[in-house]
């Protein structure tokens, strides 16, 4: 009523908490922060998240209540900061402003992505994505929320008020009981939780635990040591950890690894040869070096999909994606926080419930990849079944019973601490890699059997036997120099450490296993770093 007609009527449909206004303060950078280690140690905080992803709509004013004192906060076309030039003038009053109130409407004419930014600070800020309202005089069809309308006559005044749409009988979730995981990187943990009101049947949404990644060197314990890159993922401190997730749930990925694009991927290999592999769907963020990447599983997705670089082979491992349990109940959840909610067959949401599920400080047991006997791995059974993790030399420094073994050599460049005295690398030795396939174990595609894992002998599904490796001198009687029982993967690696005092002593090469013949090299070859030698072509 009022003004001059007709009228134009446009909604926020998208901000629904506390309709178009947000509260901004500021805070210390975290992780998580997609400009973590750039520029200011400060960020913005708006509505308690840090360096929150902000949607607004075209034609809808918005309210920023600011309080950041020497922090002038304002909307800019600029993504960095530091300075006051790039302020977006049509729209937005009150900028720059770091205690007090900024209002800004987009208007059609604005570019889809904008920035707030500090005019003093750098990287303190994030992005503004710019959407279509919703133009149409009477909302109707929308869940329980909080509507910000901007009304404009045929004079071009506004006015812009807030809705509140609510129910009876909302629906309302609490946590009826939980299981913490049982074990270091199970995902075996269990939550139940207690509806009321709404319409069955329902279905959980909403957040679930944080994965740090990082890249750097494999060690013995990466499922794809040997193959591909020499670097690998490592997730929450463990190389190339093997993954569960639950359907409708997102799960984010803090990455910070420069040179390396995560991605998640249908392909086991990764690299730049099978970019076709990458899935969008459920994804933001995809091949980030530093920022945040998030994924949320949905029924089109398969069971099996895999994390890997888009720069570099064989980097990551595996994700499982399971189903949710009947009424939103999860089980083969990982430790950490959700932060929950469930949806009724009427779409009408419940609050939302934050649960943390814990898992026993243990660590993953190390089984010795130089041992003579690969059986049953009796260090791990008594860990609840962990995870098998390879190291080239016989000790076990995450063993509760482990010592310093000063007699033992490093292996160079691996980032092992192999003789347990909280030093890598030091007094350490070089390794001899080779590149071979046994008789009777080839299967395709240049790949193994992989014998030992279907014997159920070694968790490691690259696994196919154990070898014999052994250096003699070149001269006869062409006696023994050294020699280890090494792991031999699908891809037909492996690797022996040899101490640097063989360095530049040339020595034949001698590989037996159980299905072959013992062979030679051909030729002397002179130990050095690094040595890759290849029985294959």
């Amino acid at each position: 009523s009022g003004g001059i007609a007709p009228y134009t009527v446009c909604w926020d449909t998208l901000n629904k908490i506390n309709g178009a206004q947000f509260a901004v303060t500021v805070g210390e950078k975290t992780i998580m922060n997609p400009y973590f280690g750039l520029g200011s140690s400060l960020t913005f905080f708006t509505d308690s998240m840090e360096a929150k992803k902000i949607t607004l709509v075209r034609n809808v004013a918005s309210t920023f209540n600011i309080f950041n004192p020497g922090h002038p906060w304002h909307i800019s076309t600029d993504s960095i900061g530091g300075k006051t030039t790039d302020i977006v003038i049509q729209g937005q009053s009150g900028a720059p402003q770091d205690n007090g109130v900024v209002t800004f409407t987009p208007a059609n004419s604005h570019p889809s992505l904008l920035y707030y930014i500090c005019g003093v600070h750098q990287y303190m800020g994030y992005n503004i994505n710019i959407a279509n309202a919703y133009c149409v005089e009477d909302l109707a069809g929308f869940s329980i929320g909080t509507y910000t309308a901007t009304i404009k006559d045929a004079l071009g005044t506004t006015i812009t008020t807030n809705y509140i749409i609510t129910g009876s009988d909302s629906l309302k979730i609490s946590l009826a009981s939980k299981t913490n995981a049982s074990c270091f990187g199970f995902a075996n943990g269990l939550i139940n939780l207690s509806p009321t009101g709404g319409t069955p049947p329902y279905k959980a949404s909403g957040a679930g635990p944080t994965f740090t990644v990082i890249a750097g060197p494999k060690n013995h314990s990466h499922p794809q040591f040997g193959s591909g890159s020499s670097n690998g993922y490592i997730i929450d401190g463990v190389h190339g950890k093997e993954i569960t997730l639950i359907r409708g749930i997102t799960y984010s990925f803090a990455v910070l690894a420069p040179g390396h694009p995560f991605f998640i991927s249908t392909s086991v290999v990764g690299g730049p040869t099978n970019l076709a592999s990458e899935i969008t769907n459920g994804v933001t963020n995809s091949m980030t070096t530093n920022g945040t990447l998030t994924f949320t599983p949905n029924a089109s997705h398969p069971s099996l999909l895999y994390y890997q670089c888009a720069a570099h082979s064989r980097m990551g491992w595996i994700i499982h994606i399971v189903d949710q349990l009947a009424n939103g109940n999860l089980d083969s959840c990982i430790a950490g926080s959700y932060s929950l909610l469930l949806t009724d067959s009427a779409s009408c949401s419940s609050n939302l419930l934050n649960i943390t599920l814990n898992e026993p400080n243990a660590n993953l047991f190390y089984y010795d990849a130089d041992s003579d006997n690969y059986g049953v791995n009796t260090e791990s059974a008594l860990a609840c079944s962990a995870p098998v993790r390879f190291v080239s030399n016989g000790n076990d420094c995450d063993d509760n019973n482990a010592a310093i073994n000063p007699g033992v050599f490093e292996v160079c460049n691996n980032n092992i601490d192999e003789n347990c005295n909280g030093i890598t690398d030091d007094s350490c030795i070089l390794e001899l890699n080779l590149h071979i396939f046994i008789e009777g174990f080839y299967d395709s595609n240049l790949k193994m059997k992989n014998i030992l894992f279907a014997q159920g002998l070694i968790g490691d599904s690259l696994a196919c036997d154990t070898i014999k490796i052994e250096v003699h001198a070149i001269t006869s009687p062409y006696n023994l120099i050294a020699s280890g029982n090494v792991l031999l993967n699908i891809s037909g690696l492996a690797s022996l450490p040899f101490p640097p005092a063989l360095m530049g002593t040339p020595v034949f090469i001698v590989v037996k296993g159980r299905n072959s013949i013992e062979t030679w090299s051909k030729l002397p070859i002179t130990l050095g770093t690094p040595l890759l030698y290849d029985f294959a072509y």
